[in-house]
């Protein structure tokens, strides 16, 4: 491997050392340990249903990292589906609320790692 000196940058024109710069670069931020670690980020999803079993649209759901106290809020399709993506090995509690409806809280939901 060559070692690169002050006299041989000097020499470079400004494209080889605009390139050389960008490589470095992106060796030290691609080769950051914190951007090479495979993250375990998943999800946790489901429906609302009302006690006809019908599902009910425009549930405010609140999920809440316990040890963080993050927030992930998510709103039900018309489907009474819902969706909280990213979210990491943990316990959330979930928070189901809409007006008109009683609001559920359930607690120590588990985000399990794959």
């Amino acid at each position: 491997m060559h070692r690169i000196t002050l006299s041989r940058l000097r020499n470079l024109s400004r494209s080889k050392l605009f390139l050389m710069v960008a490589i470095f670069y992106c060796a030290v931020v691609i080769g950051s340990p914190s951007v090479c670690i495979a993250q375990d980020y998943g999800e946790i999803s489901g429906i609302v249903r009302d006690s006809a079993r019908a599902p009910i649209e425009a549930v405010r759901i609140t999920i809440i990292n316990q040890a963080t106290r993050s927030e992930v809020i998510s709103y039900t399709s018309k489907d009474g589906f819902y969706r909280a993506t990213a979210l990491a090995p943990q316990y959330y509690t979930l928070e189901a609320s809409r007006s008109g409806f009683q609001s559920t809280v359930r607690r120590d939901l588990v985000r399990r790692s794959n």
